[in-house]
Parts: C-alpha cells; structure tokens; sequence
C-alpha cells in the first residue's frame, strides 16, 4: 500500500502499460471511500457475530452485498469521472463497435476466423465471435423497442458524443453499449454462489466474512464492467453446479454445467482455463471420498463438459463451416505476437494475483493450502486443489502479464478460501477476534487503495459532463424554443470592444435535430451590428433532459443596446416556434446602459 501511495519502487504497481498509477484529484467525492471502509468494517463484524443465521437474516444480509458490490465499483469509478458509468462504456470499444454494425450474422461466423488477424481491436483478433454477436442481438432487441433505445441510446452517447467510434450509430445500435453497464450492475451476483459454496466447507461466520470480502475484491473495483467480471460469475455458477452434480448426484446440474461452459465457449477462449479450475476443484474436493460414486460421477460430469462443447463446435462446423481449432491456433499465434512479459514473470504472476486478489486472502489461501497437505478435511482439500489450478495456470506460460485481469475467475473463490482460513483460526478468544478484525480491516484498506490508485483507465471523454444548476448571478428567463429546448436565463459582461453573452439552455426532453442559435447585436435603430452564429457550446445532440448548457457568445461592436437570439434548422433556415409568442421568434434581451 505504501508502493502505491508514495509510488516507490516502481516496479510496485507493475512492469508493462496494464499497471498504470492513477492518483485522483482530492474532490468532493473522496468521503466515499472512509465510508467504504467503514460500512465494510460494519458489514465484516456483522457477518461474525452469531452461529447459524435464520433463513431471512441471511438472505438480507447477502441482498445487501449483492447491492453493495457494483456501489463500490461506482464509488471507486467517481474518484476518476464525474460521471462514474462513463468509465465502463468508453472503454467498451471493439466488440461494441464491431458487433452492432453487422449485416448478417451467419456470414460474420463463418469469416471471422479469417478476419481475426485485420479487426483493429486485439480483443477481437484473439477471441470468438460470441461477444460481437452478442451486441449485435442487442441492438436488434433495441430495435424492437424504439422508445427505450431512444433513451438507453442517448444516455450512453452524451458520455462522449464526440467518439470517433460512435459516429453514425443509430440509437439502438447506441443502447448496445448498456451491456457493459449491465455486468457492473450484475457482478454482485457473484455472492450468491460463493456463499453456498462456502457453506460446503466452512462455518457460517467464516462464509459470511468471505462474502463481504468478495464486494471489495480489488479487481472489481479496478476493473468494474470488463468481461472478465462475467467469468469470474461463471466460474462461481460453474464450480456450485459442478459441487451439486458430484457431490448431491444432482444430474440436472451436471448437464446445466455442461451446456454452460460449452455454450461460454463461443464468447471467449478464457473458459478453458475456468473449466480447469471447476474440474480441479471437484476432483480436490472428492479426493479421499470413499463412496465410488462420488468418482464415478466426477468422470461423467468431465466427460459431460467435453461431450458439449465438441458437440456445439461441431454443429458450428457442418452448419456454417466453422473449424474451432483452427480459430483457437489463430487465437494462440496472435496472442503470442502481442504478448506482454513481466520479468520473472513466474513470480510476478503470483505477485499480481496477490495485489488484485488482496494480499491478506493470499496469504490466507496459501496457509489453508499448506494445512491441507497435511489434514484431509474437505475446506482444506478445496485450498489445495485451489493452489493447484493456479499453480497450473502459471506452469503454462499461456499468461506472462494481466494477471490481475485475465485470473479473476480464480479470485472469488481465492478470497473466500484466505479469509475463511484467518476466522477459523481466530477462534472464539477475543485476542483472535481482534487480530482477525485488525487483518481485515489491513484486506479492505488494501483493496481501496488499490482500486483508486490503479482504476479509472478509460480515456476522458472529448464532451464535457453535464450540468443541472442553474447559476444564481443570471438573470432568469422562461422560454421555450420547440419542443425540446428552453433558455432559461443569461449573463451580460463588458468585453474589449463589446459584450460578452452568456446563454443557460436546458434540454427539456433529448433534441430530436441539430439545431444552431442565431445571436445578434442590435444598435438603438435595431440594426444588426455584430453577430455569432453557430450551434450551442455542446451538440444538441448529445443533450439529455434537464441538462444546463452554458453557451457563451462574444460580440465585437459598440453601442449595442439589444440582443436578439433563438434557434433555427440549418438546412432549412427555419427559426424554432417560441413561446410565449414572440415577434419573428426571436427573443429580445435588453442590454443596460453603461
């Protein structure tokens, strides 16, 4: 934590361009994160208190986290942006882009192997088509649903409406882009299989402390809305059916697990190594099961996940000529060209996935998985086979840098593991417990620094944020021009050789036309002796109801007495219909005598 703060030694927040230092200006929204601390010491004190829960008890408390993660990931993102969810759409480029401007979906699969190595995102070169697909189907969802295309639309464009990448869209293809917004809102859901999973193989107490510990895994709140969010969600869903199918002999979950790993097969190549992390762990958590079925039931759940998945790339293949293996080779070669190397990038891929994980969790894991060498409990058994999978992701080579990223399937459970480790150990003597709020407390401090300091790597969007207050030194008017657009005061300065015209619109409603305002300097015969012409500070286009658009104006004239303003199309010349009614729809503006 020091490292970060006082960014010494260097090599403390990384080697390569993923680990960027980013120091927030002290705003008005710091006071955020003391209260982050404090509700997570609140909820972790919580979660300790008492054995077994009531069933409503437990459901409020784990409602309440499922709530508090994605609010956490805004609280960290509002450090960096004023507006918080900007942070998630403006680095959504690439399968967002791509994927709504598809003509034919068919086609797209069946050239997309092709065209991996030319997509200008290298996401897009290295992964199948399943998320440019699958904001393709958004945008015709959306289509179907003009009205909220139109708002969901809008809201995401007046981000940064001035996007290169954003031009031309329509407004459902626009709406897509609610899908990153979308995993941020639903990664709380990842306490949910991770309590059940803990209930398995640990106390109440100790289950509960790892579920408050999950709302603040530092990778969340660094990398809030990134797909990687959905697998780390996957990989909880995966491992509680797979627990279900193996342990309980539930077969429904068995073939649910199957259809969803070979289904998330399509979206990314990472659930390969998310399917080794369900299989070690059921095979970690089965070990020294006497009962031959519990094994037998362990290889056909195995057997079940590769049946699916070749049956799914082999309908891929006879229907639209889609060889898998072959767009995985590509996916391999291109990664090997842009693959990013740590020095001693062994160590410090443990080294990452103990800072976005959280050191005090790491350590925790590593301790409960040095027991379980030793011990044949099945908590002890679930950290060795834990220990296992990562030791095998790091054997092969496949990940050489963004660890923190690529590796957060293996978090959640990593983080449960590691804090159910310190709370079994701190017993019920009140020097245990002191000891264990102490080292949580280090684990939240840690994941908040962490998030702040690294967070926020999207670009700052080319459009200013908006504006809702009115100022108190103009002076108020009330007219409305359309349907849309009012202006609802002014401001008037001396400037050298003139007058300097400050504008307040508001947006009523979202523009439906880029209009431009007319602005004239009229002397004491009602000649026009200057002018400014031109669309208003920020595009109407961008405008999003109830925004204030602050629209200054300099007109170089003497004796101006008058200012004559509205709005007009540019195309057709036609002034906007104001109202109160006005002469020629042009709103007069008396200029006071110097």
């Amino acid at each position: 934590m020091a490292g970060l703060i006082f960014d010494w030694p260097a090599w403390v927040h990384g080697s390569n361009w993923v680990w960027v230092r980013r120091v927030p200006a002290a705003g008005a929204r710091f006071w955020l994160m003391p209260l982050a601390l404090v509700v997570g010491l609140a909820a972790g004190a919580a979660a300790l208190r008492g054995g077994e829960w009531s069933r409503r008890r437990t459901a409020l408390f784990l409602g309440g986290l499922v709530v508090l993660t994605p609010l956490l990931q805004i609280a960290v993102a509002a450090q960096h942006r004023t507006q918080p969810l900007s942070l998630m759409v403006i680095s959504g480029a690439g399968f967002w882009q791509e994927g709504v401007r598809i003509d034919d979906p068919a086609t797209f699969i069946r050239e997309h192997t092709a065209r991996m190595p030319t997509y200008a995102d290298i996401h897009l070169r290295t992964q199948p088509p399943g998320w440019t697909l699958t904001y393709w189907a958004l945008a015709q969802l959306f289509a179907r649903a003009p009205g909220t295309a139109d708002v969901a639309g809008r809201w995401i464009h007046r981000y940064d409406c001035a996007a290169p990448e954003l031009l031309g869209l329509e407004t459902a293809q626009l709406a897509a882009g609610s899908l990153r917004v979308a995993l941020l809102l639903l990664s709380g859901l990842g306490v949910l299989p991770l309590y059940a999973i803990g209930r398995r193989f640990y106390t109440p107490a100790a289950t509960r402390l790892g579920v408050v510990g999950f709302a603040f895994l530092p990778a969340l709140l660094v990398f809030a809305g990134r797909f990687d969010v959905a697998y780390a969600l996957l990989g909880l869903v995966g491992l509680w059916l797979g627990l279900r199918a193996v342990h309980d002999g539930d077969r429904a979950s068995a073939i649910l697990l199957a259809a969803l790993l070979a289904g998330a097969s399509f979206l990314s190549f990472t659930v390969l190594p998310v399917a080794l992390l369900i299989l070690v762990m059921m095979t970690a958590s089965a070990w020294r099961e006497n009962r031959a079925g519990v094994l037998r039931r362990l290889l056909w759940t195995a057997a079940g996940i590769g049946a699916a998945v070749l049956l799914l790339w082999g309908a891929l293949w006879l229907t639209l000529d889609v060889n898998g293996l072959a767009m995985w080779r590509v996916s391999q070669a291109i990664h090997r060209e842009y693959r990013l190397n740590y020095p001693a990038w062994f160590v410090f891929n443990l080294y990452d996935l103990a800072v976005f994980m959280g050191i005090i969790p790491f350590v925790g894991a590593l301790g409960a998985a040095a027991v379980g060498l030793r011990r044949g409990s099945a908590g002890h058994r679930v950290a060795v086979g834990w220990a296992a999978t990562i030791l095998l992701l790091n054997l092969s080579a496949t990940v050489r840098a963004e660890t923190g990223r690529l590796w957060l399937f293996v978090m959640p459970l990593g983080l449960l593991i590691g804090l159910a480790y310190f709370a079994q150990a701190a017993g019920e003597t009140k020097r245990g417990r002191d000891r264990l709020t102490l080292l949580f407390g280090v684990f939240l401090v840690q994941a908040l620094v962490t998030g702040t300091l690294l967070g926020g790597r999207a670009g700052e969007p080319a459009t200013p944020a908006p504006q809702w207050r009115l100022p108190q030194t103009m002076t108020p008017v009330d007219y409305r021009l359309g349907e849309s657009v009012a202006l609802r005061g002014y401001e008037l300065e001396p400037a050298p050789d003139g007058l300097r015209l400050t504008l307040y619109w508001r947006a009523l409603d979202f523009p439906r036309a880029e209009y431009s305002a007319f602005v004239h300097a009229l002397d004491e015969t009602g000649a026009i002796v200057a002018q400014s012409d031109g669309p208003p500070a920020v595009p109407m286009w961008c405008w999003v109801p109830g925004e204030v658009v602050r629209d200054e104006r300099l007109l170089v004239a003497p004796a101006i007495t008058t200012v004559s303003l509205g709005l007009y199309d540019p195309y057709t010349g036609v002034r906007l219909t104001v109202a109160p009614p006005v002469l020629e729809d042009r709103i007069l503006l008396p200029v006071a005598a110097k």
